[in-house]
């Protein structure tokens, strides 16, 4: 296997795509997101009125959980950057992850959960050993 590097990533040149992209991922989830800048107000609408087009009718909590100051998605008008390069070296790293948490996995005995997204954009797995209840 060809070990490939890891992409640079700092957090202070992409830090306003991070933000805007983490009020996407609380709106759609896992639906792919759009590729453009765009203000959360406005992807939140559209995504609302796509779900409602093809008759998928949703109730969410609409507005981000975990951070401080939450805004409503619909009145949203301050994250709306959207850096492309820094969307690819962000997926990267994604990948670069979820190899190593499937490596580490990999030698557990026991149930593990597959690498997944979990409540912001940030990787986690989870594992536990189903031990025999202790004999007396």
């Amino acid at each position: 296997m060809t070990l490939q590097r890891w992409p640079e990533l700092t957090l202070t040149d992409w830090d306003d795509t991070r933000a805007t992209v983490h009020m996407w991922t609380q709106i759609v989830g896992k639906v792919r997101l759009a590729l453009e800048p765009r203000m959360v107000a406005s992807f939140y609408t559209a995504t609302m009125a796509a779900l409602a087009d093809v008759g998928v009718h949703v109730s969410i909590l609409a507005r981000p959980v975990e951070i401080a100051d939450a805004v409503p998605f619909a009145d949203d008008t301050v994250h709306h950057a959207y850096d492309p390069d820094a969307m690819r070296r962000f997926w990267l790293a994604l990948v670069h992850g979820d190899r190593v948490l499937k490596e580490f996995r990999g030698r557990f005995i026991g149930k593990a959960s597959p690498v997944h997204f979990f409540g912001s954009p940030h990787l986690c797995v989870g594992s536990c050993t189903v031990m025999p209840p202790l004999q007396r």
